[in-house]
């Protein structure tokens, strides 16, 4: 699930680092309840470069429970999570059981990771600290505060979130500009990603470029939207 090239050569400024980009599969919703009650059940982490043009590390984990605390989860979970887990493939592999990492685990790696490749001093002498990109990044960062509060911290506060992006190029320009994958959503993390980068990548070539339409640089076969 893993892929590294080396370390960003330079950040010339507090905006022109690597990107951190996360997702979760999780056993709830968004509330208080939900997010402290509920389990993560899969975590994705790629980090690209400033432009949002190369992937500079991909991986996913599964995360490992007891069956019994999965059960337990499972028939807990809102009815919307149950079916998505299902179709997706997660409850069967958690509850085969021997798969997986602890959440722990999982955390100090993805710490190892962002303070690898996001972390650090930039050529002007200031800090660096990535934003959390992603799609509904809130959502994940409200459950990744909770049970990796430790990853959380070593992130700047603010979100890039591609969803925003979207309602904002859709309220301003309606039909002009949609991005649309071909495959449907997998809900799996790396997917959900990809889908999220690929995403910007549109609008950056499309909407945001100085040049007008500058032409597609997003691989528009990404998997589906989350």
């Amino acid at each position: 699930h893993s892929a590294r090239t080396g370390r960003a050569n330079s950040m010339s400024s507090n905006s022109s680092g690597p990107l951190v980009c996360a997702d979760i599969e999780c056993t709830g919703l968004d509330t208080v309840a939900d997010i402290t009650n509920g389990l993560i059940l899969e975590v994705g982490l790629v980090i690209v470069d400033a432009d949002v043009t190369e992937e500079l590390f991909a991986e996913s984990w599964v995360i490992k429970y007891d069956v019994e605390v999965v059960e337990a989860a499972c028939e807990l979970a809102h009815e919307k999570v149950q079916t998505m887990h299902t179709k997706n493939g997660l409850w069967e592999e958690l509850l085969a059981g021997g798969c997986g990492k602890p959440l722990a685990e999982v955390e100090a790696e993805m710490c190892e990771i962002v303070r690898h490749f996001a972390l650090g001093v930039t050529e002007d002498g200031n800090g660096y600290r990535s934003p959390l990109l992603g799609s509904n990044v809130g959502f994940d960062r409200n459950w990744l505060k909770y049970h990796t509060p430790g990853f959380i911290r070593l992130l700047d506060y603010h979100n890039i979130d591609v969803s925003t992006v979207r309602e904002i190029v859709k309220r301003r320009y309606c039909k002009q500009f949609q991005f649309k994958a071909n495959s449907k959503a997998s809900h799996r993390v790396l997917d959900d990603i990809r889908y999220s980068i690929a995403a910007l990548q549109y609008y950056y070539a499309h909407v945001f470029s100085p040049y007008g339409t500058a032409g597609s640089i997003a691989d528009e076969s990404a998997p589906g939207a989350k």
